[in-house]
């Protein structure tokens, strides 16, 4: 089983999805890293100068709920730890097969090994 997770530092679990550097994917119940890449949000944001503004609302419009389940998809993610989601993140995860784990734990191999899967 492979458990992703948004981080800057690869250590701890970033509270900002949209804002990570970085996606994390480890094997489950191993806690061994499989890979690092870079957020494709974060990646977006640079290649096209978006700007971080928020608008009235307090969204950025970026689509994160929509476009990152999609990648984590495509990355063979099974599990993704966050600290705080959406309601549509959480719907499009599981959408894609993908279980959504809240965790108020920082540490990314902490709350790894925290996870109760069914």
């Amino acid at each position: 089983m492979i458990v992703a997770v948004a981080t800057n530092n690869g250590k701890t679990i970033s509270k900002h999805l949209a804002l990570s550097k970085k996606i994390a994917f480890y094997n489950f119940p191993e806690v061994s890293l499989i890979k690092t890449v870079p957020n494709p949000i974060m990646q977006m944001i640079k290649e096209n100068n978006i700007k971080l503004e928020k608008n009235s609302s307090g969204v950025r419009h970026l689509k994160v709920g929509q476009k990152l389940p999609r990648f984590l998809a495509e990355q063979g993610a099974d599990v993704f730890i966050a600290q705080t989601l959406g309601e549509g993140f959480k719907q499009n995860l599981l959408r894609l097969g993908i279980l959504p784990v809240l965790t108020d734990n920082k540490n990314i191999e902490e709350a790894i090994k925290a996870i109760e899967v069914i």
